[in-house]
């Protein structure tokens, strides 16, 4: 029979009941996609030729006991667009940011991660991405896992309308060869 001495040193239990304790080993994050000015999450963007598409990234660290630091923000996106694709936002905004703990869950960082205006090589094309957060470490040094998102953004819209000079030179073009035709049956 095993006999236990009821005069355990305090300092043994405070060591056995760190063992037995739960153990975060990192912070968790999650990691949306807005249409800029809209609160609802997407991850499919239509856009028409020629006109701005912003998309917004909300970092959000879920963890209630520690704060998160961001390692670096990046993209991928395929086929390369021929438009303005601007994806300064995503390596700029998340890349060396804390994320302090408020005590709940919810610490969150919503700032552009791309602008994108197509042109008219870009109509009716469909472009897939992922948008991702390199994971660095919570205040207390534990790791933060990375975290990605991807998206569609479809283009929608003919290409431009000529300008009114280039119907002009084409009527031009075709009087011409109006009057030629009149002229050699004429002859």
């Amino acid at each position: 029979m095993l006999r236990v001495n009821r005069l355990v040193p305090a300092a043994a239990l405070m060591a056995l009941g760190a063992l037995m304790a739960p153990v975060s080993a990192h912070a968790d994050l999650a990691l949306n996609l807005f249409l800029h000015g809209t609160n609802t999450p997407t991850n499919t963007f239509t856009v028409n030729v020629g006109q701005l598409l912003a998309i917004d990234a909300q970092a959000q660290n879920l963890d209630t006991t520690q704060g998160a630091i961001l390692g670096s923000g990046g993209d991928s996106v395929t086929p390369t667009p021929n438009g303005n694709y601007d994806d300064s936002g995503i390596l700029v905004n998340f890349t060396g940011v804390t994320l302090n703990t408020s005590g709940t869950a919810g610490d969150t960082l919503l700032a552009n991660a791309l602008n994108f205006t197509p042109v008219a090589a870009d109509a009716g094309q469909t472009f897939t991405g992922t948008f991702s957060i390199t994971g660095n470490t919570t205040a207390g040094g534990s790791p933060i896992p990375d975290v990605s998102q991807n998206f569609t953004i479809n283009v929608t819209g003919a290409p431009p309308v000529p300008e009114a000079s280039s119907f002009a030179g084409l009527l031009g073009m075709s009087s011409l060869g109006g009057i030629l035709a009149l002229r050699r049956r004429r002859k």
